[in-house]
């Protein structure tokens, strides 16, 4: 996944660990928690290599990562 931080343009490449449901937490760590900290507004890209169509899904989530759009 490619994480973009429209905070300070930061961008890097990293892997997705699952956090308990409902939680809304999105935790950047190592060294790219240097990159990219508590309280940037992100933007989360993720990529898929299919032989059938995929429909790309775009949400849209408020300050508590609750889904608004």
């Amino acid at each position: 996944m490619l994480v973009v931080s429209l905070t300070n343009g930061a961008r890097l490449e990293t892997y997705v660990q699952p956090a308990a449901p409902g939680t809304g937490e999105v935790v950047i760590n190592g060294a790219a928690a240097h990159l990219i900290q508590k309280g940037h507004r992100i933007i989360i890209m993720s990529f898929a290599l299919s032989e059938t169509p995929v429909t790309p899904k775009r949400i849209v989530l408020n300050e508590k990562n609750e889904i608004i759009g």
